[in-house]
Parts: structure tokens; sequence; C-alpha cells
């Protein structure tokens, strides 16, 4: 099971990477949400395939060249966890960065229910967002 789950995270990560949001919505379970932390320049809970090019659409709306960077993958009940590096350059001052972060998912079903990003050093992130 949990290489099934793990291969289901990459062609999660493979389908958003060329915005193939027809094949991402294949993936996800009924009740599907991206779920981002407080300490996060944007916050909420983004809910179904909509939610999901809601907050893509965020995200890329602060910063060019943007790139996951997947260093690890481990997996057990029925959810996947993966160690990125998470850069690119900030549209407001041209600024390059990178952070740690990671992203755990939630498998139910068969199908992704829950993405949940954690982020190491947030100020990294925030100092763009606030002015």
């Amino acid at each position: 099971m949990s290489k099934q789950h793990i291969d289901l995270v990459k062609k999660v990560y493979a389908a958003g990477a060329v915005g193939d949001w027809d094949t991402l919505e294949e993936y996800l379970h009924p009740d599907f949400a991206v779920v981002e932390p407080d300490s996060a320049p944007y916050v909420g809970r983004f809910e179904g395939i909509e939610g999901f090019k809601e907050v893509f659409g965020i995200v890329f709306s602060f910063y060019d060249e943007l790139t996951l960077d997947h260093r690890a993958f481990c997996s057990g009940d029925n959810h996947v966890m993966v160690l990125l590096g998470f850069g690119g350059k900030s549209k407001k001052t041209g600024e390059s960065f990178e952070v740690d972060m990671i992203e755990m998912f939630e498998i139910k079903d068969d199908k992704l229910v829950e993405i949940k990003p954690f982020y190491f050093n947030t100020d990294t992130l925030h100092k763009w967002h606030h002015s």
C-alpha cells in the first residue's frame, strides 16, 4: 500500500507541474482540500479542484521560477510525507529564495483527500508579502 500511495503523490506532482487539472481531478477524493497553515502568507482551506486551482494561483502570484525539489518520500497509515526544497524568486523584489518544507498528503479510498504543507523559516516567505 505504501508504494501505491507514493506513486499517487508522484502522479499528483507530475500533473500539477504541467497544470493538467483534468488529470489532477481524477486523483482527488470528493472531500479534497489543501490546508495552508496560519504561518504561511496564504492562509486558508481550499476545497475541491477549484480550491486547488485557487491556491496554485495565489502561490504563483507571489513567485517566479518556482521550484519543488523532491528530496525524500515516506509513507504509512494512509499518509505520504514529502521533504522538499521550495524555491523561486520573489515577484516583488526579484530576490531568490529556498526554504525546506514537508507536504503531508492524506489518502482515503485510494484518492488524495488532503494536503497540508509545513514550511520551515516562513519569515523568508512573509518578508515580500507585507508592505
